[in-house]
């Protein structure tokens, strides 16, 4: 009867040890288990059945029994860990092992404060964080202008190993006035198979320097030369304005400003270039305005778009500065206290 127990306590184990179980005795610490290991409780196990094996003395009931639990199986994935990560954290990355991983380290403009269509240089530095020598590829530069997308070129990199790494540029005179968004993407033809595909790309914003011509201001003088928004009808006066280039930088270009009054227009001014802080002023004479109520006048800077402007007061988007070009100002128009009838006599 005791062979037979053996025996079957044998059958038992091996079916236990091939399902994955270990047996530990009830006297370990339950403090020792590897954490998130799940045990069976000693209570769970009837007193008066005992498994019995080589080297367990199951004569006596005040002997341990054995205590069941899992073994780890825990295993936790790359994928499962970067699927919590955004975008702007891969940096650095390196994923599953066995392959390359380009990362755009850092990039930087030359010169670093250029002006509208300037020729500059973007320099890209590309790091290879993986473990395995990236044998071609392509790096391509680019741009976003509010919503369009500037395609700047591409560099061609025969190979970079392992933790080295290189730095390409591309020069360009296409970039106009106001905010660039720039971007260099690594591999850009996707032709690398790498552990990490979601840190291939880099982004800076850069300004570009632009005149920003306003009209600064507009006022009217009346027939005995006081400023005044108040005509009387019938009577002459003169409309002023004054307009200065506000940007960060000069332009050499040709440019009109033209005067209107009530959409008539009454004068026209040409300006050959205007450097930084420059301002000018002229003045149109309107015969009269007869109708009595409210009038308007316009000035319009730069009425043929010669001059390629920025304003960054305009926002962090574009910052174009040609929406700042034509205000408009309103005056009134009163009746007359008198009126002066003149007429000849034939007789005299």
């Amino acid at each position: 009867m005791k062979n037979t127990q053996k025996i079957i306590a044998m059958l038992v184990l091996v079916a236990m040890v091939a399902s994955g179980f270990s047996l530990l005795p009830t006297t370990q610490s339950k403090k020792s288990m590897p954490e998130g290991i799940m045990a069976v409780p000693n209570n769970s196990l009837e007193n008066t059945g005992y498994l019995h094996t080589d080297g367990i003395d199951c004569a006596s009931v005040e002997e341990p029994v054995p205590e069941l639990y899992m073994e780890p199986t825990v295993d936790v994935s790359y994928a499962e860990i970067s699927n919590e990560l955004t975008d702007s954290a891969y940096e650095g990355i390196t994923g599953i092992g066995g392959a390359p991983d380009l990362v755009v380290k850092s990039i930087s403009v030359s010169p670093s404060d250029p002006t509208a269509y300037q020729t500059i240089t973007i320099y890209a530095t590309i790091i290879n964080y993986g473990d395995v020598t990236a044998s071609g590829f392509s790096v391509e530069f680019k741009s976003q202008y509010g919503t369009a997308n500037i395609s700047l070129g591409t560099v061609w990199v025969d190979n970079l190993e392992p933790e080295a790494s290189t730095t390409v540029y591309k020069t360009t005179n296409k970039l106009g006035p106001g905010y660039h968004i720039i971007n260099v993407v690594a591999d850009s033809a996707n032709g690398i198979p790498e552990s990490n595909e979601k840190n291939n790309v880099k982004s800076m914003t850069q300004w570009f320097k632009a005149p920003d011509l306003v009209v600064e201001s507009t006022w009217i003088v009346d027939t005995y030369g006081s400023t005044t928004t108040t005509i009387t009808s019938g009577q002459p006066f003169k409309v002023y304005t004054k307009v200065k280039n506000a940007g960060d930088a000069s332009t050499s270009a040709t440019f009109y400003t033209k005067l209107y009054v009530d959409g008539q227009l009454y004068g026209t001014k040409t300006t050959s270039g205007l450097s930084v802080g420059s301002s000018f002023s002229f003045y149109a004479s309107v015969p009269y305005v007869s109708e009595v109520g409210s009038h308007t006048v316009r000035v319009v800077v730069d009425t043929t778009y010669a001059v390629s402007e920025a304003n960054k007061a305009t926002g962090t988007y574009i910052g174009t500065g040609e929406s700042n070009n034509a205000p408009t100002i309103t005056f009134q128009v009163v009746k007359a206290k008198w009126t002066v009838l003149m007429y000849y006599d034939g007789d005299n």
